[in-house]
């Protein structure tokens, strides 16, 4: 089985095209996974690099994209294509139309991608995250599993008590009854809006319970602001990303995927 699988720089995106190659490779170990995506620097193309799947570039160009796409296909010749939302996904599965092979849409959010929605009737099948896309997306080729969890995921164990002494060490050992862990995310790139509300709540959060912790990551683009405005809090971790912090805060521990809490 031979997989062509297309990537965007989200971390949705790229982490559950990562889980997909690793399943399919853990349930046909002669299978073999090509990636495509923007090219570095990209949250794909790093992404790509820590794991064990080749990864080719197409343009941002979308003429020269879709000749890209279309001479890794020949080159590659996959059983099927793989979208799993975002721009990059056009001109692949616009080449593969153009070469007669099929191409199926994996999208993880609640609302469908502007190209999982234009490419949608031409796929073969959509495997969703949530029912709400159903409703704007042809019904009979929807199938509603979930998102993929990458097998790193399930198979790593770090401890409650080694966590909170990563991400917040001015608090020294921290026992793990009765701990309230809040994880504040907006996605890869934040959200201005659950910026703005936390602001408004963290510090009445953390004065009403003692044995309360925030998590919270700001996005990029939010966290110098975000910085400025916020009190620094012994129980509060104000991160831009919070996969960069686990991966730098847990190396070697950590395995360059994620962590699970135990």
């Amino acid at each position: 089985m031979m997989v062509l699988i297309v990537i965007q720089s989200a971390g949705g995106h790229v982490y559950a095209a990562i889980a997909l190659a690793d399943e399919l490779h853990a349930s046909l170990s002669s299978s073999s996974s090509l990636f495509l995506g923007a090219p570095a620097p990209s949250l794909e193309s790093a992404a790509a690099a820590s794991a064990p799947y080749p990864f080719a570039p197409i343009p941002r160009c979308l003429p020269h994209a879709v000749l890209a796409a279309a001479l890794h296909l020949r080159r590659f010749r996959p059983h099927v294509l793989v979208a799993t939302g975002g721009a990059p996904s056009l001109p692949a599965c616009l080449a593969a139309l153009l070469l007669g092979l099929p191409f199926v849409i994996q999208d993880q959010d609640a609302g469908p991608a502007p190209a999982t929605r234009l490419l949608a009737p031409l796929a073969r099948r959509i495997f969703l995250g949530f029912n709400a896309p159903v409703r704007l997306l042809p019904k009979r080729k929807c199938a509603v599993y979930g998102n993929p969890v990458r097998m790193s995921i399930r198979k790593c164990r770090v401890s409650k008590a080694d966590a909170m002494a990563s991400f917040f060490p001015r608090m020294g050992p921290v026992g793990e009854e009765g701990v309230e862990v809040l994880l504040v995310l907006g996605g890869t790139e934040g959200s201005p809006e659950i910026n703005v509300v936390l602001l408004n709540m963290y510090y009445e959060m953390l004065r009403e319970r003692k044995n309360r912790y925030i998590i919270w990551q700001t996005g990029p683009d939010g966290f110098c602001e975000m910085e400025s405005l916020v009190k620094s809090h012994r129980r509060l971790l104000l991160t831009p990303e919070i996969l960069s912090f686990v991966h730098h805060s847990f190396n070697p521990i950590y395995n360059g995927s994620c962590m699970n809490w135990t």
